[in-house]
């Protein structure tokens, strides 16, 4: 501590026989008292150029006062300028000494009683005096003001405080973080011999910028604490706690070499109630990762231990957490259980429960969930059934590896049970369909930004079945994504499909294929693909005349009979329909049942009245194509 030679003038009375002094002279002249001192030696601390004056004749001995005298001296590479108020009985060995530095900002007063334990006064200390005092590297910028009570106990140097209060921290600023007007009241205790401190404050004044975390102290209060102590020259011992008695509380235990680099260290991060520490700093941080928005209620804890400067366990646990982000279409409700991750083959089997979940915007009804998190891998264990929709999906195998690489890869296969096209379409924002979806997903694995469903991907929909090949997906939620498939179907009731589209209903069992389906950036660019109906005993084959007129307005196509005919029926029967496109260059070129020049028919009719809808355009821009398809007279 720089403030120990300060005593060495006030304490002269306590113990003369610890002086050594050289050019010892006292004199008055020009209605003052002078003392001067070329230099001394007070318990090893070297002390010269000492002056003092008292600005009135006044005697040294047997008593000697004065209230208004001033002193000066270097020692320790500083010089000090205090003023004094004296009252000394030398005789009786009595004596009140009052001092004050820094134009009172800092003030000790000592009597006969004086031991060890020197009481200091800080009155608005400002923060270059403190660097002064400190010899710390001056830091111009910043702000600061000091005020409260501190005891030091110059033989053990100790300094304990007593109600310190903190104000105006401003101007204080780096690379991740900036502070500005903080303030606030705490204790310390400092241990200058052995280098340590302990510290507990309650901030309620200001505000931070962390990172990416915003504090508003006046609405928001923290209380800091802990405590830091060199560790016998191998490098620093930090404890810290941050809490906000409402929402949370913060620990934190390090090890630092000396250039004040993490070493080893555990964090425990205890949340009792999500909601407030959503609401007063952790939704800036989920905004600026895409979850702007997100809502959140009950409990959860973080613990984290890091060891030579690598992360070497995380362990998270829910109690009753509820989560929601719209945005992102990811909801949990009734949360609980916890996740053990280490970076070791140790195996801690985690485990989840929740009354509700909402992944991608699929709900997963209430289920458990085992896993398994080691190094870069995550496994789920068993081969649990998790409802979805109606229905449900049973995995049989789940994996991620290349967890922390910026493209994980996976492998999953999967039983899709029956659930409703209806919830599903309608949950996903498509056109609502009919029907039911289910199937099997033997094999899908991703490697990199590649995802590709091995072995086929089959499912039952519109009461017939689908198989999808060769599936393979690029940058899917990335940037410009890619997906490529061959489609085959079969046996689809026709009525379902076209009363889900509105399109005009036509009855009849419908096949077909889709072959090199490339689909880029959601458009699709390439295709060459063909639908037609396939007879069934006992299954009618009619089309309505609203699904006529929806084909004719496509474009190039028109139906064989008059209609002022035809507005005498509803319903006409068909023979057989087909219709198919190559795309090519952003050009669907189409065909149909017989294709001779540049016709060709779509609908060939059968009963009476008989109806042909034929086409005459066979090349067609695919984007006016899909356009008309979208939008022909569903209302």
């Amino acid at each position: 501590m720089q403030l120990k030679p300060l005593i060495i003038f006030l304490a002269t009375i306590a113990s003369a026989s610890q002086w050594q002094v050289e050019g010892l002279r006292l004199w008055q002249e020009a209605g003052e008292t002078r003392m001067a001192l070329s230099q001394g030696e007070w318990q090893g601390h070297a002390i010269k150029n000492v002056q003092y004056v008292c600005p009135e004749h006044t005697v040294v001995y047997p008593q000697h006062q004065c209230q208004q005298a001033s002193l000066s001296l270097d020692a320790l590479g500083h010089h000090w300028s205090l003023q004094l108020s004296s009252e000394i009985d030398w005789g009786q060995n009595q004596w009140q000494i009052g001092a004050q530095l820094f134009e009172g900002q800092l003030a000790l007063f000592l009597d006969e009683s004086f031991s060890d334990n020197l009481p200091i006064q800080l009155k608005q200390l400002s923060w270059q005096h403190i660097q002064s005092l400190l010899k710390i590297e001056p830091l111009d910028d910043l702000q600061a003001q000091l005020s409260g009570d501190l005891f030091w106990n110059t033989t053990t140097g100790h300094v304990v405080s007593d109600a310190l209060v903190i104000e105006g921290f401003d101007n204080a600023w780096g690379d991740e973080f900036v502070v500005a007007a903080l303030g606030g009241q705490g204790q310390v205790d400092l241990d200058t011999e052995h280098i340590a401190a302990e510290w507990a404050f309650d901030i309620n004044q200001g505000e931070a910028l962390l990172g990416p975390v915003y504090l508003n102290f006046n609405q928001v209060p923290l209380k800091l604490s802990g405590q830091v102590r060199l560790d016998g020259g191998a490098g620093w011992s930090v404890q810290l706690k941050i809490q906000d008695p409402s929402s949370h509380t913060l620990l934190v235990d390090a090890d630092l070499n000396e250039q004040g680099e993490l070493q080893t260290g555990q964090l425990h991060w205890q949340v009792q109630d999500a909601a407030i520490l959503n609401k007063n700093g952790l939704s800036s941080v989920l905004d600026l990762y895409g979850f702007k928005g997100s809502l959140m209620e009950g409990a959860f804890e973080l613990r984290v231990v890091v060891d030579q400067q690598k992360v070497q366990s995380v362990d998270l646990s829910f109690n009753e957490f509820y989560f929601e982000n719209t945005l992102r279409k990811l909801a949990t409700q009734n949360l609980n259980g916890e996740l053990h991750w280490a970076d070791s083959t140790h195996e801690q089997v985690s485990e989840l429960t929740w009354d509700g979940l909402l992944v991608a915007g699929i709900p997963v009804g209430q289920a458990v969930a085992e896993v398994l998190l080691q190094q870069d891998e995550v496994k789920v264990l068993g081969q649990p059934e998790w409802p979805v929709f109606d229905g449900s999906i049973a995995i049989e195998n789940w994996q991620i590896t290349a967890l922390f690489s910026p493209e994980l890869d996976m492998e999953l296969s999967a039983t899709i049970h029956p659930m409703s096209l209806a919830l599903v379409t309608e949950k996903m924002g498509w056109p609502i369909m009919s029907g039911k979806l289910s199937g099997r997903i033997p094999s899908v694995v991703k490697k990199g930004p590649v995802m590709r469903f091995e072995g086929g991907l089959d499912l039952k929909v519109f009461e017939g079945t689908m198989r999808i090949n060769d599936l393979a997906t690029e940058r899917l939620f990335g940037v410009a994504p890619v997906i490529a498939a061959d489609i085959q179907f079969e046996g689809l009731n026709l009525g379902q499909v076209t009363e889900t589209f509105d399109f005009g209903k036509i009855t009849g069992m419908l096949s077909g294929t889709v072959r090199d389906l490339r689909v880029t950036n959601w458009k699709t660019d390439r295709l060459d693909a063909e639908i037609y109906t396939v007879k069934h005993k006992g299954v009618d084959q009619t089309i309505s005349q609203q699904a006529v007129d929806n084909i004719s307005s496509l474009g190039g196509i028109q139906g064989a009979v008059s209609r002022s005919f035809l507005r005498f029926f509803d319903d006409f029967k068909y023979k057989q329909i087909r219709l198919s496109c190559v795309l090519h260059n952003a050009v669907c070129q189409i065909g149909g049942i017989k294709n001779t020049g540049r016709q060709f028919t779509i609908v060939e009719g059968g009963g009476i009245p008989k109806i042909n809808i034929v086409g005459f355009v066979r090349k067609i821009d695919w984007e006016t194509f899909v356009s008309r398809l979208l939008h022909a007279n569903y209302d």
